[in-house]
């Protein structure tokens, strides 16, 4: 999404038990720009009932889908007769839901009850957070995470509730197998509608959030995430294949919502076949505001000027460029590289930038700028401060070719000053 250093705007989405409300604010002061309010259509204002089940509360997917589209798009309007106001001015999105509200979804991670031969089924619909007709199931996790050796109930109370993740799904094979098992896996509320808004809703690859997984599925990186297979068979042995289709690490809100694989790279939330592809794709259907290039370690190398493969990063610099796209260009550098022609300012970067048509914005740690020469096409160097300290406080993966943070400081740094350079690069944007 464009911003503008003049005025930015965020957009809240607030899926609640009866509608979804969107917000449109100032992020300079938290001013209310806009804001619409989306009651759900189905059922008893909004909630799925069973006469007979006081227990039971579901409700229709279909209501969060069209929900997000009417209460966004209104609130947008609203917002444009703010003076200022501009929709390509949203920076963000944020979106909170209710909880546990797990919902079975098909290979594609889309609702099953969004399919004709399910619409009718209350199984096949979202379930609702007060939806607490798993409440023997629940008693049963209980009684049998007291007796594991994990303890896996020691993050969140020490009991399980009829109104988490294991005990509805437990409740979903017994009450409707047939769903149970037309279902390929179970995915949140929390972690649906970002998913859905974005593009990336296979199960496999979700992005699952922290928060959701948390007590609500016992997850816990002390025992490596979820519970683990044998526990979940000791209730039934069907919830061990539930897992196996659960996305392998949850995440906290503030990591990336999604990422695009091409060429011989694989394995992102999408793929394509080119390098150029993925790019046009990323730029008009995902709002991306700029291309970070990097020549790093290349798939195979002659150690000559041409003879790698850090020089894809020369394709993708023009590719960006030709579709009108601001380029990052991210320097291969290191201070503890054992090859000389990598320490320092790698020889990768430097025939990338003496070989571009066009300018780029080169991205150097403080103090490094003067190494990076401008090329015949004339790039701006820009100087980024890198924060060390705070990435090795992260957790995130901090290893090169063998080498840690450590070993190889110049390396990280160079790589957070492009962080650096790219957001500046979104600012400008018009």
């Amino acid at each position: 999404m464009a911003t503008n250093r003049g005025r930015s705007f965020a957009l809240g989405v607030d899926y609640g038990t009866n509608s979804v409300r969107a917000l449109v604010v100032d992020t300079a002061n938290g001013e209310e720009i806009a804001t619409h309010v989306f009651a759900y259509p189905s059922g008893d204002e909004g909630v799925l009932l069973d006469a007979k089940n006081p227990n039971l509360a579901r409700q229709n997917p279909a209501d969060y889908i069209e929900g997000f589209y009417t209460s966004v798009r209104r609130a947008v309007t609203a917002a444009k007769k703010h003076r200022g106001f501009k929709p390509e001015l949203v920076v963000g999105i944020g979106v909170d839901t209710t909880g546990s509200t797990p919902i079975p979804v098909d290979r594609e991670g889309m609702p099953l009850a969004l399919q004709a031969k399910f619409k009718k089924k209350l199984a096949a619909q979202a379930w609702l957070w007060k939806d607490h007709t798993s409440h023997a199931e629940a008693a049963e996790i209980t009684a049998k995470a007291k007796d594991d050796s994990d303890r896996y109930l020691t993050k969140c109370g020490g009991t399980y509730s009829s109104e988490w993740y294991w005990s509805k799904i437990l409740h979903c094979k017994r009450e409707d197998p047939k769903v149970f098992e037309a279902a390929y896996s179970w995915v949140e509320l929390a972690d649906f509608i970002p998913a859905f808004i974005t593009g990336n809703t296979d199960p496999l690859t979700i992005k699952r959030s922290i928060c959701a997984a948390g007590h609500k599925a016992m997850y816990h990186t002390q025992w490596t995430g979820l519970p683990n297979a044998k526990f979940l068979a000791s209730l039934d042995p069907d919830l061990a294949k539930v897992r196996e289709h659960y996305a392998s690490e949850a995440v906290p809100s503030d990591q990336v919502a999604g990422h695009l694989t091409a060429g011989p790279a694989f394995g992102g939330e999408g793929e394509a076949i080119t390098t150029a592809g993925a790019l046009q794709h990323g730029l008009t259907t995902l709002g991306w505001d700029a291309a970070v290039c990097g020549p790093g370690p290349g798939i195979l190398g002659s150690g000559t000027a041409l003879g790698h493969g850090g020089l894809v990063a020369l394709e993708s610099a023009h590719t960006a460029l030709a579709l009108g796209c601001p380029v990052v260009l991210c320097a291969r550098m290191s201070s503890g590289d054992p090859r000389e022609r990598h320490r320092g300012l790698s020889h990768h970067t430097v025939t990338v930038l003496e070989l571009l048509l066009a300018p780029v914005t080169v991205a150097a740690p403080e103090g490094e700028a003067a190494v990076v020469p401008a090329g015949r096409a004339g790039h701006r160097v820009q100087s980024a401060a890198a924060d060390l300290e705070g990435y090795a406080a992260s957790g995130l993966p901090a290893r090169t070719m063998g080498r840690g943070l450590d070993e190889d400081p110049l390396f990280f740094a160079a790589a957070l000053a492009a962080g650096g350079a790219l957001a500046a690069a979104i600012e400008e944007t018009p």
